[in-house]
């Protein structure tokens, strides 16, 4: 399959993907009560289906011939499952509240499984698409960047167009039937062009006996990929509380936050994409991709000051002027507000998933290396997404916090710069006696 026809499947399904998890996040703060608890157990379910859907998928896709079938049956079941969720989590209030006073903290399971399991199938897609490219190992994270890069920027649209056109337009439920729909439509294009490939893909012939890793240190790749995850989400965290000040609303400032993080990484994944290929010393680029973040979020939190403020009010009155519309000029003000402080960090980050991919990945397991590295980074993300949130931001505040995810950053690319086989090979020339040694 072209690949601009899999980057036009994964737009759809992060739009709808990003869709159902708003409206789950929304519906969540009435169930539990406190906004903050509904967005934590909502981000956290959501990576975790996704995380072991990618993983548990990648494996499959990788056995199938058809895998675009499989991409059209995922698709079919975020819309089954998608759906009911939206319909019954309204109805879990009662349910929930008697299992807490009944089992306590186990209550949570409750939501917790009612996000994660069509979030499972979301996971998935990834793989998927990746398996019908069948790309070859030159090209490998040219092909992982891109398709990542297509899936991001559709939750761009999704994380926008849910809490500013669906549901004030159609209501939580109508938003619900209307992501469900473009769900199905999603899997009936995926079914057609499964019914248009002209042969079925050749099953890549080690899919069953396990991945060992192209070399010995992938274990390592994904272990420091999912640090960088926790940092990423850690950072994420951080900015919606310091953007929040520069806006009206915490609801818009975490919409815009979450935005502009997203637009982010797909443009740096796509960026990224176009030399990843091409890169000989593969762990130290991811290295200073993961620690030139942190070093940037840092500056960026430096040079804050009296001139954004500025900045957006000259911004918004020209914005007003132009289209004479206020709600306009104050959007546009809390864009510019997250894109200065989100966006330099985010594009480095973005461009770590193509990098991350080409460390531990294998071209004829194309769906089981996207799935392994998206599910390593999703698990990294839910533990920087709670340990920043309840632990390090309310014992250190948001400077200190900031600080030390730079310094992991930092740790992050020195461990992987260490590990490149490129500087093995250099200290080895280096210690070697020369002739005139032995002399």
């Amino acid at each position: 399959m072209r690949p601009g026809l899999a980057g036009l499947l994964l737009l759809l399904s992060g739009s709808t993907a990003l869709a159902y998890q708003t409206l789950w996040i929304k519906q969540l703060t009435l169930v539990v009560g406190i906004e903050v608890f509904a967005v934590s157990i909502g981000v956290a379910a959501f990576f975790a289906g996704l995380a072991t859907g990618a993983a548990i998928i990648g494996l499959g896709v990788d056995r199938s011939s058809r895998p675009l079938l499989w991409y059209a049956g995922l698709e079919a079941g975020v819309a089954v499952l998608g759906l009911g969720t939206t319909l019954l989590m309204p109805l879990i209030p009662g349910p929930f509240v008697w299992l807490d006073s009944s089992v306590g903290a186990l209550a949570w399971l409750l939501p917790t499984a009612m996000v994660a399991v069509p979030a499972f199938c979301m996971g998935g897609t990834l793989p998927a698409a990746m398996r019908s490219l069948l790309p070859a190992d030159e090209a490998l994270g040219r092909d992982a960047g891109s398709l990542y890069a297509w899936n991001t920027a559709g939750a761009v649209a999704g994380a926008l167009l849910t809490p500013f056109a669906l549901v004030p337009a159609l209501g939580v439920r109508g938003a619900g039937l209307a992501v469900a729909l473009a769900c199905l439509l999603t899997a009936g294009f995926a079914l057609w062009l499964a019914r248009r490939a002209p042969d079925p893909l050749p099953a890549a012939a080690a899919a069953a006996a396990g991945f060992d890793g192209p070399d010995r240190g992938f274990m390592l790749g994904l272990v420091l990929y999912a640090c960088a995850g926790a940092i990423a989400m850690g950072y994420e965290v951080l900015w919606s509380q310091i953007v929040a000040p520069l806006t009206s609303t915490r609801g818009a400032a975490f919409a815009m936050v979450l935005a502009v993080y997203l637009a982010g990484l797909a443009a740096g994944s796509a960026a990224w994409s176009r030399v990843a290929d091409r890169i000989t010393d593969r762990w130290a680029s991811f290295g200073l991709l993961i620690a030139g973040a942190g070093l940037l979020a840092v500056l960026t939190y430096a040079v804050l000051g009296p001139w954004l403020a500025d900045a957006q009010q000259a911004l918004g009155r020209a914005v007003t002027r132009a289209s004479g519309s206020h709600a306009l000029g104050m959007y546009s003000r809390f864009l510019l507000a997250a894109i200065v402080v989100v966006l330099p960090a985010t594009l480095l980050l973005g461009a770590a998933f193509p990098a991350a991919v080409r460390l531990t990945g294998e071209a004829e397991r194309a769906g089981a290396s996207v799935g392994r590295v998206t599910a390593w980074n999703m698990a990294g993300a839910i533990c920087g997404t709670l340990a920043v949130g309840f632990v390090a931001v309310p014992a250190l505040g948001l400077a200190r916090t900031l600080l030390l995810l730079a310094c992991l950053a930092a740790v992050v690319g020195v461990i992987a710069t260490l590990a490149s086989p490129e500087r093995s090979k250099a200290c080895l020339l280096y210690t070697s006696p020369s002739p005139r040694d032995h002399g």
